[in-house]
């Protein structure tokens, strides 16, 4: 629970809405030839060719041509309901020498100075020869503190690497973050090394900042987390976003988590968002940049190896949303490249109307009409309460505006017979 005027990021499952029953646009596919080409050289095994197999740790079997899709691993992780916006910036871990392959940097600039930090997260994986119940790189250190993660997913698989596993990490850091969020923030003790090979071999670690600011357009922020790793020419991922309606002049950023990305060629992986109003085309974006580290700019004491293997990328997707909108698509298709995916949020501006509908599914989170109440007064009681706190992060928005998105929730609630005495 929050403390006014200061939002709370909603974790965990808000959503009174029915997953949507339209099917996602199907995936473009990769044509069967270059799936195949792709298969003849070092892509999918991860290696850049500088090198030989040999040099950057065997792999022992080639991927198979299949198909084995992900459709939504990633669950809702959270929701708020604010003025403002969301920031991101990341940096790999292994890639990095001056860091020992276990640390590095994170610089999060170009929040407003009147921000207000509503929630901030980190995010990292590992690829690892442990199992899971040895919980490798749980525990890390950030902006100095030591900070113990919860598991988003453990893969017996890795994107194409030659450990065995691979496990993915989130924290809440929000208390360690000052508004507005902007600084650079040292992270150590992630277990491996600046090695290819070996044992352990931590990608990267992303810190994702939701914000609150005034001057801002209102927006519904959601979060999905899961983890999902890629490995299979051909293999797909469709993951739907939802808990929103967009709403006036849209607009929308989209945040995705992705491990192992590089540069290889032109079909690296297929990768589209897809809204009301079309597709947006994030084709072979995924090449491992991070705003610490350019794409190609790494190296490895055991290989001859630039690719960085972490990407920290926050893409406008404003022109594939339409008003009224209440779901988005994220559709992949892996080419030449493999990839672990551990999150996403996309930020979309609400109007009024949406703002109620939103507001209206947090207060029945918070104040089930299915409960046993004392009476009705109670329910209606705790309703009020819950729409103060779902309301408290729309700063931009007029007193007016506020009071009539409050009657809107609060109306129907209090003329429900929730509470009331069954005279039937």
């Amino acid at each position: 629970m929050k403390s006014n005027p200061k939002p709370v990021f909603k974790r965990g499952n808000d959503l009174n809405i029915p997953r949507s029953t339209v099917p996602p646009p199907a995936a473009r596919r990769l044509p069967l030839a270059l799936a195949l080409a792709c298969m003849s050289g070092h892509a999918l095994a991860q290696f850049d060719g500088s090198v030989g197999p040999a040099g950057e740790g065997p792999v022992t079997d080639a991927p198979v041509v299949a198909l084995a899709d992900f459709e939504d691993p990633m669950l809702f992780a959270g929701r708020s309901l604010i003025c403002g916006d969301v920031a991101t910036s990341g940096t790999p871990i292994a890639g990095n020498a001056a860091g020992d392959g276990n640390s590095g940097e994170i610089d999060i600039s170009g929040i407003p100075d009147t921000a207000t930090v509503v929630s901030a997260r980190l995010y990292w994986t590992v690829l690892t020869d442990n199992d899971e119940v040895s919980e490798t790189g749980k525990t890390i250190s950030f902006a100095g503190n030591v900070v113990s993660g919860d598991m988003v997913g453990f893969a017996a698989e890795t994107p194409c690497f030659t450990q065995a596993n691979t496990v993915a990490w989130t924290a809440d850091v929000t208390g360690l973050v000052a508004d507005p969020g902007n600084g650079v923030y040292a992270v150590s003790g992630f277990p491996g090394g600046n090695n290819m090979a070996g044992g352990d071999f931590t990608e990267g670690v992303s810190l994702v900042i939701t914000y609150a600011d005034a001057a801002a357009t209102a927006k519904a922020v959601v979060s999905y987390e899961g983890l999902a790793v890629t490995n299979v020419a051909g293999e797909t991922l469709n993951q739907t976003l939802e808990g929103f309606t967009a709403g006036g002049t849209v607009s929308a950023t989209w945040l995705p988590v992705v491990g192992n990305g590089q540069v290889i060629g032109a079909s690296d992986e297929l990768l589209e968002f897809v809204g009301g109003a079309g597709a947006v085309n994030f084709d072979s974006s995924l090449d491992g940049g991070t705003g610490a580290f350019a794409a190609g700019t790494c190296s490895y004491l055991d290989s001859g190896s630039t690719q960085c293997f972490w990407d920290d990328d926050l893409h406008d997707v404003s022109a594939a949303m339409s008003p009224g909108d209440v779901f988005a698509d994220v559709n992949y298709e892996l080419g030449a490249d493999c990839h672990s995916f551990v999150a996403m949020e996309l930020a979309v501006s609400v109007d009024d109307a949406g703002a109620c509908g939103i507001a209206g599914e947090q207060v029945d989170a918070a104040c089930p009409p299915t409960d046993i109440w004392k009476n009705h007064g109670e329910y209606v009681s705790c309703v009020a309460h819950a729409t103060e706190e779902a309301l408290a992060g729309l700063t931009c928005l007029s007193e007016e505006q506020l009071d009539d998105i409050s009657g809107c929730v609060v109306s129907e609630r209090a003329k429900s017979d929730v509470g009331k005495p069954n005279n039937g």
